[in-house]
């Protein structure tokens, strides 16, 4: 029930994780030039279990991947074809709330869009969030170091019997909670190929640290007559925090991308009558995308939000203490990541003079 007194009210953000299916369709304009906007088309099987019988109609919102809400919320009659018109083409989320006669929310679903001027996209038959499920509360706390893999579940040390982590949705690759909370002092280092994603229906509050950030690329090996490149940072990864109630976070979220190796240098103790080259430095990774949304509130203002691209690494130098007959290459920098990040400088050439 407190659930649902929740979300009665609730134009939800963006990103409740549950992706269903989308696909184009032709749309035939009704005036000389197709509007700068498309149409989000609903197809139900209003039979199946999924949809709650109670539902007499769906109110739709769209959002930006910043989740900003851009559209809605409208509400049509249900129908197995439910449509909305004039969406702008910036919208990329859409959120479908199941709404009974006293207009209370009994289910909800989101799906990734791709909008094209003039045309129908179709959502047929996504998964629904239905409120009345129980989730649990997942508090880490005691000063520990948590290791959480966002492709298996899988929480070391672990919360209870089970090494996967209370709340993981294996369908959606996402965490569906209740509250969560992070404590001062407890850190959450995140592994894995996909975004940490977590849904509350009541608070989130983070204190201590969360960790998404992309790994370093290593330094390329110094050598004659060349040096190794220094390999590219790693991108850092998506972490998005969604809480139906409050949002609080004065803790540290990072998702900078990694930084770019150095590039490997040129060392000659005599005189060098060959071409020698250093390495270049390897370019930063990009930054994951953070999303950070509080139906009630969201405080973020005591936050340290790390998300900016990774430095370029620094190219290698050419050392050659004798004369120098050969050409003589530095490295280049590497370029930096998105946002932000810093390009790499260009390393240089100290030689003797040639005969």
């Amino acid at each position: 029930m407190c659930n649902r007194l929740l979300l009665r009210s609730f134009v939800i953000f963006s990103a409740l994780l549950l992706v269903g299916c989308g696909s184009s369709e032709d749309f035939v304009a009704t005036s000389p030039q197709a509007p700068e906007t498309a149409t989000i088309q609903l197809r139900s099987v209003l039979a199946r279990s999924e949809v709650p019988p109670d539902v007499v109609s769906f109110r739709g919102s769209g959002f930006d991947d910043s989740g900003e809400l851009l559209y809605g919320p409208k509400t049509v009659q249900k129908d197995t074809v439910a449509d909305w018109t004039d969406v702008q083409l910036t919208v990329k989320r859409f959120v479908v709330e199941y709404l009974n006669a006293e207009n209370a929310v009994v289910g909800l679903s989101q799906s990734q869009v791709i909008l094209v001027k003039g045309e129908v996209f179709v959502i047929e038959n996504p998964t629904i969030l239905l409120p009345e499920a129980v989730y649990p509360d997942l508090v880490m706390g005691g000063n520990q170091i948590y290791t959480f893999n966002t492709d298996t579940g899988v929480l070391q040390p672990s919360i209870g019997a089970n090494s996967t982590i209370p709340g993981w949705r294996v369908a959606e690759y996402s965490l569906i909670l209740q509250s969560f909370t992070l404590e001062s002092g407890s850190t959450l280092e995140l592994t894995g190929s996909r975004a940490f994603q977590v849904v509350a229906f009541g608070d989130i509050e983070v204190a201590g640290g969360i960790d998404f950030s992309g790994v370093d690329g290593a330094d390329g090996s110094d050598g004659n007559p060349t040096g190794a490149d220094g390999e590219d940072g790693e991108d850092g990864s998506g972490v998005t925090l969604i809480a139906l109630g409050n949002l609080t976070v004065t803790g540290t979220i990072a998702t900078n991308g990694g930084d770019g190796g150095a590039g490997g240098s040129v060392l000659i103790a005599g005189d060098n009558t060959v071409d020698v080259s250093a390495g270049n430095g390897g370019n930063g990774g990009n930054a994951g995308e953070l999303i950070l949304s509080g139906r009630l509130s969201k405080d973020v203002s005591s936050a340290t939000l790390n998300d900016s691209g990774g430095a370029g690494g620094a190219g290698g130098d050419v050392t050659i203490e004798g004369t120098n007959s050969g050409e003589a290459s530095s490295g280049s920098g590497g370029n930096g990541g998105n946002p932000d990040g810093a390009g790499g400088a260009s390393g240089i050439v100290t030689a003797g003079v040639a005969p």
